[in-house]
């Protein structure tokens, strides 16, 4: 058996890159601020009545639209240098951080399997003692039964009652060389958890099932192909309404 070795680590093990000195973060100009406000305000004081003002409305959601696209974009740009820094860490630690969880699962698995071999030995064992001790008990009311037996008809013939039967005696049973409590391993707790696995649907109690609507089905078969002017599908069950909403152009 191996002797376990003691790991011990510091900082001095991990190089420590710093990250670059932060600067003051303008992406959006005085101007664009000023037009963003001036959109905002319009929006919160615009009515729309007529055409008119309808139009006008619509006017401002395009310049919004573009807007945001600008701004998207900047932020995108601004982003660049961060999620490239990002990404060069991640892909630093990527192949070691993976060897060790690779090492970690093969000693998780070699352990459950152990630990698995370990409680079948030990239900083997308690299987056996269960039957040895049915058997003694089974031999042993055969044996107080034919005594009694015996005794009657030693009764009946007047004759002296015989001599006891011997008490049955116990196999020896070689048991499997295993602890009846689970050792516990330092460092290690293990998880139990059950699990199922469903093999006839058709058995299972109404309780534990369920019915629910294909929303994928129902989307592809009526809303993807309607249009305006359609008429509104009437299913039972279903209920359709139209969402109508304004958009950039």
């Amino acid at each position: 058996m191996s002797t376990p070795v003691k790991e011990s680590f510091t900082t001095a093990d991990l190089a420590i890159v710093p990250p670059p000195q932060a600067s003051p973060i303008v992406l959006l100009k005085g101007d664009v601020v000023a037009r963003i406000d001036d959109i905002a305000a319009t929006a919160e004081v615009m009515s729309v009545t007529d055409a008119e003002s309808a139009q006008a409305a619509a006017d401002f959601m395009r310049r919004a639209t573009a807007l945001g696209k600008e701004i998207e974009s900047a932020r995108t740009e601004a982003n660049a240098p961060a999620l490239a820094l990002q990404r060069a860490i991640n892909a630093a630690v990527k192949e070691p951080a993976a060897k060790l969880d690779a090492a970690k699962r093969t000693l998780q698995r070699k352990v459950g399997e152990w630990q698995a071999e370990q409680d079948r030995k030990r239900r083997e064992a308690e299987v056996l003692r269960l039957k040895e001790l049915a058997r003694i008990e089974a031999e042993k009311r055969k044996a107080e039964e034919e005594q009694e037996r015996k005794e009657e008809e030693a009764r009946l013939a007047n004759l002296p009652p015989p001599a006891p039967m011997p008490a049955p005696v116990a196999q020896e049973i070689v048991l499997p060389a295993v602890p009846l409590v689970a050792q516990k391993i330092a460092g290690v707790r293990m998880r139990s958890t059950l699990t199922f696995e469903i093999v006839d649907a058709s058995q299972l109690p109404e309780a534990l099932t369920m019915r629910l609507p294909d929303a994928a089905k129902i989307r592809a078969q009526f809303c993807a192909l309607w249009r305006e002017g359609d008429p509104i599908p009437d299913v039972p069950g279903l209920r359709f309404t139209v969402d109508r909403k304004a958009v950039s152009a």
